[in-house]
């Protein structure tokens, strides 16, 4: 095989990994979490600067590298370019998929530690403690992305003894539709006081338990899709990559006509595939209390 169809799929390659990569960090930057609502903009309406920080441009470049490795592994192999294409953009593919694995990972251990924090928040009122003050008890069992903005919320509010700015504030480091209802709950709780702020409070906890409880089923039982996705979309390149170890097929995929056709089988399978995980896709809770 000769030198320029193996640099121009590198070339290829390389655009889409550092593609991929950039998108993934600049949606990194530009939100807290994914399905965050509050995007660029901060509780205030200041907008915040995209900043691409030394570890985003090792990502990127991390990402852009293994698309490149792939693609050459597999035309050196196969010497496929249609296939080398294919498997360096599945390569590239790779650290955007492993950093929303890992983002919703985080987002159902945040969803899943509030209700234990509201139940914290309730015994430490009843032995007589300030709701705000209670959040300290919140920072100290929760995970780091509601224990940190809690721990903050509090230092804040002994240093100035401003409820609501302290409040907002939590809101949007929170960036959660929970976070949102219980800061929410604090905040009326905390103006009109009474004993059924407690039981408001209790009454959330077990409305957000049941919530989690129920999406968890559900994704469960729904998990099929992903994996008939995924199956679906895999089968096929598997059989092409059996067949190019044969002379002939590797002549035949790398004319015109066959690297058409790949091209078209590869567009497909991103359609597919994302179909399906559309059709699997559990709708997610919305903020209601996010301005």
């Amino acid at each position: 095989m000769s030198g320029a169809p193996v640099f121009t799929v590198l070339a290829l390659v390389a655009g889409l990994g550092l593609g991929l990569g950039l998108f993934m960090l600049l949606m990194r930057a530009t939100g807290k979490s994914v399905g965050s609502s509050e995007g660029t903009s901060s509780a205030h309406g200041v907008s915040r600067a995209i900043r691409l920080r030394p570890g985003m441009l090792r990502q990127i470049a991390l990402s852009a590298g293994i698309g490149v490795a792939a693609a050459l592994v597999t035309v050196l192999i196969t010497g496929v370019i249609g296939l080398s294409v294919a498997v360096g953009g599945l390569g590239a593919g790779v650290m955007p998929w492993l950093h929303i694995r890992r983002q919703r990972k985080r987002d159902a251990a945040n969803a899943r530690a509030f209700p234990d924090g509201i139940e914290t928040i309730i015994s430490r009122v009843r032995s007589g403690q300030s709701l705000i003050g209670s959040l300290e008890a919140v920072s100290e069992h929760a995970p780091p992305a509601i224990a940190g903005p809690a721990a903050v919320c509090v230092a804040s509010y002994r240093m100035t003894g401003n409820a609501e700015a302290c409040l907002d504030q939590l809101k949007y480091d929170w960036a959660s539709p929970v976070g949102d209802l219980l800061v929410e709950t604090l905040r009326v709780a905390h103006q009109s006081g009474g004993r059924s702020s407690l039981e408001v409070l209790r009454e959330l906890a077990d409305q957000v338990r049941r919530d989690t409880n129920t999406r968890r089923d559900v994704a469960a039982k729904q998990s099929w899709v992903h994996v008939a996705a995924r199956v679906g979309v895999a089968a096929p390149w598997i059989v092409l990559l059996m067949l190019s170890f044969r002379p002939e097929a590797v002549v035949a995929y790398n004319s015109p006509a066959g690297l058409a056709v790949l091209i078209v089988g590869l567009a497909m399978s991103v359609c597919a595939y994302w179909a399906m995980l559309a059709l699997g896709r559990i709708s997610q809770p919305e903020r209601m209390f996010s301005a």
